[in-house]
């Protein structure tokens, strides 16, 4: 009875610290002001009238562009009024709280305890867009482990806080983090640099035309769900660079922010928020040969868009919209698979077509890369398909790169 007893307690134990890990907020970059879903959905995340929220503007390049990124509106090339952190964090009801480091200031202001205090008083952590390599920079030390203040934000993560991040601020969450570079560049060049986090960088040094990137340590808030994320995801048409990521990482799971959208992981779930998608690959049962350059074989692909949600244990998707209704039409095979949106496009049109595959092929338009990819959408028994109000849902497709 001892035994059981002493297992019951474990078991106890081993539940309430499952539940006390908090909330993460993966945002793809390029928020707008007025996306309402968007902050509501992280206000949601918190019991409080105005959620105390620590906003670390680190991915910039020094403490002058992250003051400026904090405090400062600006207006756009169209004219238009972008508020900074702190105006549009107010603007949906937070307390946001600066917390000044940077570049030029972390070898003092990581081990300072009157940020650790910051940290500590809020129950949020929000890390903005510009470069992944320099929020790690600022945060770990380099073999990867926490400074004083990074201690502090896992603490706030742990007693069941939120970390959120757009664009590099997403990028940075993964335990082994990814960047720069393209998807043609990756496929062609079939290997990524290992980079250190003393290098603030993740380009490759030995491609002159940047095309490729490399891989570093980073803050780790993805473990637990064996993932790494991307972002501006098919904006910029990132798809190739995550399957070589995967690989090359070997994580089975990689999520791919569209902009102005989120996806909110919280306890073994993930669910969609905002204006476009989010891409879960799966490369648990995929093949990758041994080639000169890039192939792979048996990527499963979903996609998800505003309320659907992805279950990570069962590697499963959950939408509420109707089973899409099957038009015929011919899907063509695009000439620029990576363009911006054309995955989005040719995938959501398969979709709906009484059509099993459609074949993809690359184009760099620096003419950098004169190879040809191919990227196979092609459907399986376990295809599945919904949709409604021009908002689609995609489960099990699978995808084959070659060239």
């Amino acid at each position: 009875m001892s035994h059981v007893y002493t297992f019951l307690i474990a078991l106890l134990i081993c539940l309430a610290f499952v539940n006390a890990q908090g909330t993460i907020f993966l945002m793809g970059g390029a928020i707008e002001d007025d996306n309402s879903e968007l902050y509501g959905a992280l206000k949601s995340c918190s019991s409080s009238i105005q959620p105390k929220i620590a906003i670390f503007c680190s991915g910039a390049k020094d403490m002058a562009a992250a003051r400026s990124a904090y405090y400062d509106d600006y207006t756009d090339e169209d004219g238009v009024i972008e508020l900074s952190y702190c105006h549009v964090f107010e603007k949906y009801g937070f307390a946001p709280v600066f917390i000044p480091i940077a570049l030029d200031n972390y070898t003092a202001e990581a081990y300072n305890q009157a940020n650790v205090d910051l940290v500590n008083a809020c129950e949020m952590a929000f890390f903005n867009g510009g470069d992944q390599s320099r929020h790690a920079r600022v945060l770990l030390k380099d073999d990867g482990s926490d400074t004083p203040l990074m201690a502090a934000v896992r603490s706030l993560y742990s007693r069941g806080g939120v970390i959120a991040g757009t664009s590099a601020g997403n990028a940075v969450q993964g335990k082994t983090i990814y960047g720069e570079g393209n998807s043609i560049g990756y496929l062609y060049h079939n290997k990524m640099a290992i980079k250190k986090i003393s290098d603030v960088s993740l380009q490759d040094p030995n491609d002159r035309h940047n095309h490729n990137g490399g891989i570093s340590k980073g803050f780790g808030f993805l473990e637990n769900y064996d993932a790494i994320p991307d972002t501006h995801f098919d904006a910029r048409g990132r798809l190739g660079r995550m399957i070589v990521a995967l690989r090359e990482t070997q994580y089975p799971i990689g999520i791919g922010v569209d902009e102005n959208t989120a996806f909110m992981i919280k306890n073994g779930t993930g669910q969609v928020v905002g204006e476009y998608g989010v891409f879960i690959v799966d490369a648990s049962t995929a093949n990758f040969p041994n080639t000169s350059y890039f192939c792979t074989t048996n990527i499963r692909l979903h996609y998800l868009t505003s309320g659907d949600s992805y279950h990570f244990t069962s590697k499963t998707v959950v939408s509420s919209k109707p089973l899409i209704t099957l038009i015929n039409h011919s899907v063509q095979d695009p000439s620029h698979i990576f363009g911006t949106y054309q995955t989005t496009k040719t995938i959501t049109e398969l979709a709906q077509s009484y059509q099993d595959a459609v074949n993809g092929k690359t184009y760099d338009p620096n003419g950098d890369v004169s190879m040809t990819f191919y990227v196979k959408f092609y459907k399986t028994s376990a295809t599945t398909a919904y949709k409604k109000a021009e908002k689609y849902t995609i489960t099990n497709l699978s995808l084959d790169i070659n060239y």
